[in-house]
Protein backbone atom coordinates (compact mmCIF):
# COMPACT_ATOMS: atom_id res chain seq x y z
CA UNK A 1 0.00 0.00 0.00
CA UNK A 2 1.60 3.27 -1.12
CA UNK A 3 1.44 6.51 0.85
CA UNK A 4 0.35 8.39 -2.29
CA UNK A 5 -0.49 7.63 -5.89
CA UNK A 6 2.51 8.05 -8.18
CA UNK A 7 1.59 10.74 -10.72
CA UNK A 8 1.74 9.84 -14.40
CA UNK A 9 5.24 10.76 -15.52
CA UNK A 10 5.82 11.93 -19.07
CA UNK A 11 8.13 9.60 -21.00
CA UNK A 12 7.93 9.31 -24.80
CA UNK A 13 10.74 6.75 -25.01
CA UNK A 14 9.75 3.25 -26.17
CA UNK A 15 10.04 0.17 -23.99
CA UNK A 16 11.00 -3.20 -25.46
CA UNK A 17 10.29 -6.19 -23.23
CA UNK A 18 13.42 -8.31 -22.69
CA UNK A 19 13.87 -11.85 -23.94
CA UNK A 20 12.19 -14.16 -21.35
CA UNK A 21 15.01 -16.65 -21.85
CA UNK A 22 17.57 -14.03 -20.85
CA UNK A 23 15.56 -13.31 -17.69
CA UNK A 24 15.32 -17.00 -16.79
CA UNK A 25 19.01 -17.57 -17.31
CA UNK A 26 19.97 -14.48 -15.29
CA UNK A 27 17.71 -15.52 -12.39
CA UNK A 28 19.36 -18.94 -12.22
CA UNK A 29 22.81 -17.36 -12.34
CA UNK A 30 21.84 -14.90 -9.61
CA UNK A 31 20.68 -17.72 -7.35
CA UNK A 32 24.01 -19.50 -7.75
CA UNK A 33 25.93 -16.25 -7.23
CA UNK A 34 24.06 -15.48 -4.00
CA UNK A 35 24.95 -18.94 -2.72
CA UNK A 36 28.62 -18.03 -3.19
CA UNK A 37 28.27 -14.53 -1.76
CA UNK A 38 25.47 -14.61 0.83
CA UNK A 39 24.30 -11.01 0.80
CA UNK A 40 20.77 -12.05 1.71
CA UNK A 41 18.32 -14.57 0.26
CA UNK A 42 15.60 -11.94 -0.18
CA UNK A 43 17.66 -10.27 -2.91
CA UNK A 44 16.73 -13.10 -5.27
CA UNK A 45 13.36 -11.33 -5.45
CA UNK A 46 14.53 -7.72 -5.32
CA UNK A 47 14.40 -7.20 -9.08
CA UNK A 48 18.06 -6.95 -10.02
CA UNK A 49 17.56 -9.21 -13.03
CA UNK A 50 14.64 -7.19 -14.35
CA UNK A 51 16.43 -3.88 -13.80
CA UNK A 52 19.44 -5.07 -15.80
CA UNK A 53 17.26 -6.29 -18.66
CA UNK A 54 14.72 -3.45 -18.73
CA UNK A 55 17.41 -0.78 -18.97
CA UNK A 56 19.23 -2.38 -21.92
CA UNK A 57 18.35 -1.11 -25.42
CA UNK A 58 19.55 -4.30 -27.13
CA UNK A 59 20.67 -6.37 -28.81
CA UNK A 60 21.67 -7.86 -25.49
CA UNK A 61 24.47 -10.16 -24.40
CA UNK A 62 22.82 -12.60 -21.92
CA UNK A 63 26.08 -13.25 -20.07
CA UNK A 64 26.50 -9.55 -19.43
CA UNK A 65 22.87 -9.22 -18.35
CA UNK A 66 23.66 -11.79 -15.66
CA UNK A 67 26.77 -9.88 -14.58
CA UNK A 68 24.85 -6.62 -14.43
CA UNK A 69 21.95 -8.21 -12.53
CA UNK A 70 24.42 -9.41 -9.91
CA UNK A 71 25.98 -5.96 -9.70
CA UNK A 72 22.53 -4.36 -9.29
CA UNK A 73 21.76 -6.88 -6.55
CA UNK A 74 25.04 -6.03 -4.84
CA UNK A 75 24.03 -2.35 -4.94
CA UNK A 76 20.63 -3.12 -3.41
CA UNK A 77 22.20 -5.13 -0.59
CA UNK A 78 24.86 -2.50 0.09
CA UNK A 79 22.25 0.26 0.14
CA UNK A 80 19.96 -1.59 2.52
CA UNK A 81 22.72 -2.79 4.83
CA UNK A 82 24.84 0.33 5.05
CA UNK A 83 22.93 3.41 3.88
CA UNK A 84 20.40 3.00 6.67
CA UNK A 85 22.88 2.01 9.36
CA UNK A 86 23.45 5.56 10.59
CA UNK A 87 20.11 5.22 12.37
CA UNK A 88 21.35 2.28 14.41
CA UNK A 89 23.95 1.66 17.08
CA UNK A 90 27.03 1.33 14.87
CA UNK A 91 27.10 4.36 12.55
CA UNK A 92 30.73 3.66 11.65
CA UNK A 93 30.11 0.27 10.02
CA UNK A 94 30.08 1.65 6.49
CA UNK A 95 33.14 3.81 7.13
CA UNK A 96 35.02 0.68 8.25
CA UNK A 97 33.98 -1.21 5.12
CA UNK A 98 34.54 1.63 2.63
CA UNK A 99 38.36 1.43 2.38
CA UNK A 100 38.12 -2.26 1.48
CA UNK A 101 35.59 -1.55 -1.27
CA UNK A 102 37.63 1.35 -2.65
CA UNK A 103 40.76 -0.82 -2.74
CA UNK A 104 38.95 -3.31 -5.00
CA UNK A 105 38.25 -0.46 -7.44
CA UNK A 106 41.71 1.08 -7.34
CA UNK A 107 43.76 0.50 -10.54
CA UNK A 108 45.71 -1.54 -11.49
CA UNK A 109 43.11 -3.95 -10.05
CA UNK A 110 45.45 -6.41 -8.42
CA UNK A 111 44.25 -9.93 -7.56
CA UNK A 112 42.55 -10.03 -4.19
CA UNK A 113 40.40 -12.09 -1.87
CA UNK A 114 38.31 -11.33 1.18
CA UNK A 115 36.29 -13.11 3.83
CA UNK A 116 33.78 -10.23 3.85
CA UNK A 117 30.86 -11.16 1.55
CA UNK A 118 30.35 -7.62 0.23
CA UNK A 119 34.03 -7.20 -0.58
CA UNK A 120 34.40 -10.70 -2.03
CA UNK A 121 31.34 -10.20 -4.23
CA UNK A 122 32.69 -6.90 -5.55
CA UNK A 123 36.06 -8.54 -6.32
CA UNK A 124 34.25 -11.22 -8.30
CA UNK A 125 32.24 -8.65 -10.28
CA UNK A 126 35.34 -6.58 -10.98
CA UNK A 127 37.39 -9.55 -12.19
CA UNK A 128 34.63 -10.75 -14.51
CA UNK A 129 34.19 -7.25 -15.90
CA UNK A 130 37.91 -7.09 -16.65
CA UNK A 131 37.47 -10.20 -18.81
CA UNK A 132 34.50 -8.68 -20.66
CA UNK A 133 35.42 -5.04 -21.28
CA UNK A 134 38.34 -2.98 -22.53
CA UNK A 135 40.59 -1.37 -19.89
CA UNK A 136 39.24 2.15 -20.48
CA UNK A 137 35.68 1.04 -19.79
CA UNK A 138 36.71 -0.90 -16.69
CA UNK A 139 38.46 2.20 -15.36
CA UNK A 140 35.43 4.41 -16.09
CA UNK A 141 33.18 1.92 -14.31
CA UNK A 142 35.52 1.70 -11.32
CA UNK A 143 35.87 5.47 -11.01
CA UNK A 144 32.12 6.01 -11.24
CA UNK A 145 31.48 3.38 -8.57
CA UNK A 146 34.18 4.85 -6.31
CA UNK A 147 32.43 8.23 -6.53
CA UNK A 148 29.09 6.61 -5.68
CA UNK A 149 30.52 4.79 -2.67
CA UNK A 150 32.28 7.91 -1.43
CA UNK A 151 29.07 9.92 -1.77
CA UNK A 152 27.47 7.73 0.88
CA UNK A 153 29.77 9.29 3.47
CA UNK A 154 27.96 12.57 2.68
CA UNK A 155 24.59 10.84 2.99
CA UNK A 156 25.23 9.22 6.38
CA UNK A 157 25.18 12.42 8.48
CA UNK A 158 22.07 13.60 6.63
CA UNK A 159 20.29 10.36 7.47
CA UNK A 160 21.48 10.67 11.06
CA UNK A 161 19.97 14.15 11.31
CA UNK A 162 23.37 15.81 11.75
CA UNK A 163 23.50 17.69 8.43
CA UNK A 164 20.92 19.57 6.31
CA UNK A 165 20.06 18.94 2.66
CA UNK A 166 18.75 21.67 0.35
CA UNK A 167 17.78 21.29 -3.30
CA UNK A 168 21.19 22.33 -4.67
CA UNK A 169 23.03 19.84 -2.46
CA UNK A 170 20.37 17.21 -3.17
CA UNK A 171 21.00 17.47 -6.92
CA UNK A 172 24.75 17.01 -6.49
CA UNK A 173 24.36 14.12 -4.06
CA UNK A 174 21.66 12.35 -6.06
CA UNK A 175 23.78 12.27 -9.21
CA UNK A 176 26.30 10.19 -7.28
CA UNK A 177 24.57 8.14 -4.62
CA UNK A 178 22.21 6.34 -6.99
CA UNK A 179 25.23 4.72 -8.71
CA UNK A 180 23.59 5.25 -12.11
CA UNK A 181 26.87 6.16 -13.83
CA UNK A 182 28.50 2.73 -13.36
CA UNK A 183 25.18 1.14 -14.35
CA UNK A 184 25.19 3.13 -17.60
CA UNK A 185 28.63 1.73 -18.38
CA UNK A 186 27.31 -1.79 -17.93
CA UNK A 187 24.15 -1.14 -19.97
CA UNK A 188 26.26 0.15 -22.84
CA UNK A 189 28.52 -2.89 -22.53
CA UNK A 190 25.56 -5.30 -22.61
CA UNK A 191 24.36 -3.87 -25.92
CA UNK A 192 27.75 -3.37 -27.56
CA UNK A 193 27.72 0.43 -27.39
CA UNK A 194 31.27 1.81 -27.34
CA UNK A 195 31.43 5.61 -27.09
CA UNK A 196 34.95 6.92 -26.74
CA UNK A 197 36.18 8.91 -23.76
CA UNK A 198 36.26 11.97 -26.05
CA UNK A 199 32.63 11.39 -27.01
CA UNK A 200 31.55 11.12 -23.40
CA UNK A 201 33.45 14.30 -22.54
CA UNK A 202 31.53 16.38 -25.09
CA UNK A 203 29.65 19.06 -23.09
CA UNK A 204 26.36 18.26 -24.83
CA UNK A 205 26.69 14.55 -24.06
CA UNK A 206 27.67 15.29 -20.46
CA UNK A 207 24.56 17.44 -20.14
CA UNK A 208 22.31 14.74 -21.63
CA UNK A 209 23.80 12.13 -19.31
CA UNK A 210 23.21 14.40 -16.31
CA UNK A 211 19.58 14.99 -17.36
CA UNK A 212 18.99 11.24 -17.63
CA UNK A 213 20.65 10.55 -14.28
CA UNK A 214 18.68 13.34 -12.63
CA UNK A 215 15.41 11.93 -13.95
CA UNK A 216 16.23 8.42 -12.76
CA UNK A 217 17.08 9.67 -9.26
CA UNK A 218 14.07 11.98 -8.93
CA UNK A 219 11.64 9.36 -10.26
CA UNK A 220 13.07 6.79 -7.84
CA UNK A 221 12.44 9.19 -4.97
CA UNK A 222 8.73 8.86 -5.71
CA UNK A 223 8.71 5.09 -6.16
CA UNK A 224 10.99 4.34 -3.18
CA UNK A 225 9.22 6.68 -0.76
CA UNK A 226 7.39 3.98 1.21
CA UNK A 227 10.51 1.83 1.49
CA UNK A 228 12.60 4.74 2.74
CA UNK A 229 10.17 5.92 5.43
CA UNK A 230 9.24 2.51 6.90
CA UNK A 231 11.47 2.90 9.92
CA UNK A 232 10.36 5.28 12.69
CA UNK A 233 12.52 8.39 12.81
CA UNK A 234 13.83 7.88 9.29
CA UNK A 235 15.33 10.95 7.62
CA UNK A 236 15.29 10.02 3.94
CA UNK A 237 17.34 11.87 1.33
CA UNK A 238 14.30 12.15 -0.93
CA UNK A 239 13.34 15.17 -3.00
CA UNK A 240 9.76 15.40 -1.65
CA UNK A 241 11.18 15.71 1.86
CA UNK A 242 13.70 18.32 0.76
CA UNK A 243 10.96 20.36 -0.93
CA UNK A 244 8.62 20.06 2.07
CA UNK A 245 11.29 21.51 4.35
CA UNK A 246 12.60 24.13 1.94
CA UNK A 247 9.25 25.44 0.67
CA UNK A 248 7.09 24.68 3.73
CA UNK A 249 4.64 22.70 1.60
CA UNK A 250 2.63 19.53 2.17
CA UNK A 251 3.60 16.05 1.01
CA UNK A 252 1.00 16.05 -1.83
CA UNK A 253 2.34 19.40 -3.04
CA UNK A 254 5.91 18.12 -2.86
CA UNK A 255 4.97 14.99 -4.82
CA UNK A 256 3.38 17.13 -7.53
CA UNK A 257 6.47 19.33 -7.70
CA UNK A 258 8.73 16.27 -7.89
CA UNK A 259 6.69 14.81 -10.74
CA UNK A 260 6.76 18.14 -12.58
CA UNK A 261 10.54 18.19 -12.33
CA UNK A 262 10.65 14.69 -13.86
CA UNK A 263 8.61 15.92 -16.81
CA UNK A 264 10.79 19.02 -17.21
CA UNK A 265 13.93 16.87 -17.26
CA UNK A 266 12.55 14.67 -20.06
CA UNK A 267 11.56 17.68 -22.15
CA UNK A 268 14.98 19.23 -21.64
CA UNK A 269 16.56 15.94 -22.70
CA UNK A 270 14.44 15.78 -25.87
CA UNK A 271 15.26 19.36 -26.78
CA UNK A 272 18.99 18.92 -26.23
CA UNK A 273 19.15 15.55 -28.02
CA UNK A 274 17.45 17.04 -31.07
CA UNK A 275 20.36 19.47 -31.48
CA UNK A 276 22.92 16.72 -32.03
CA UNK A 277 21.20 13.47 -32.95
CA UNK A 278 20.57 14.04 -36.69
CA UNK A 279 24.28 14.44 -37.45
CA UNK A 280 25.87 12.55 -34.56
CA UNK A 281 28.16 9.55 -35.17
CA UNK A 282 26.50 6.17 -34.74
CA UNK A 283 28.08 5.42 -31.35
CA UNK A 284 26.79 8.69 -29.90
CA UNK A 285 23.30 7.96 -31.25
CA UNK A 286 23.47 4.49 -29.73
CA UNK A 287 24.64 5.94 -26.42
CA UNK A 288 21.56 8.18 -26.44
CA UNK A 289 19.53 4.98 -26.87
CA UNK A 290 21.21 3.66 -23.70
CA UNK A 291 20.20 6.80 -21.80
CA UNK A 292 16.63 6.56 -23.08
CA UNK A 293 16.46 2.85 -22.25
CA UNK A 294 17.60 3.56 -18.71
CA UNK A 295 15.04 6.33 -18.19
CA UNK A 296 12.12 4.31 -19.56
CA UNK A 297 13.31 0.96 -18.21
CA UNK A 298 13.70 2.44 -14.74
CA UNK A 299 10.07 3.60 -14.80
CA UNK A 300 8.86 0.18 -15.98
CA UNK A 301 10.93 -1.59 -13.35
CA UNK A 302 9.91 0.77 -10.55
CA UNK A 303 6.22 0.23 -11.26
CA UNK A 304 6.57 -3.56 -10.98
CA UNK A 305 9.45 -4.51 -8.70
CA UNK A 306 9.09 -6.08 -5.27
CA UNK A 307 11.83 -3.83 -3.96
CA UNK A 308 9.40 -0.89 -3.96
CA UNK A 309 6.14 -2.85 -3.73
CA UNK A 310 6.60 -4.94 -0.61
CA UNK A 311 3.13 -6.47 -0.80
CA UNK A 312 3.96 -8.26 -4.09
Amino acid sequence: MTTFAIPDLYCPFPFTAPDPGHLDSARKELALWLERFPLGERYLRAGGVELAAYTTPGPADPTLISLTAQFDTWLFATDDTYCDEARHDVPGAYLLLLPQLLAVLDPPFTPASSAHPFVAALIDLRDRLILSADPHRVRRFAQALREALLSLTWELPIRAGAAPLDTAAYRSLRRLNGAVSPCLELSALISGVTPSADDLALPVLEELTALAIDHIGVANDLWSYDKEVQEPGAIPTLLPHVLMAERAISLPEAVTATASLCDDLIRAFETKAATIEPTAPVQIRRYLDVLRAWVRGNLEWSARCRRYHLER
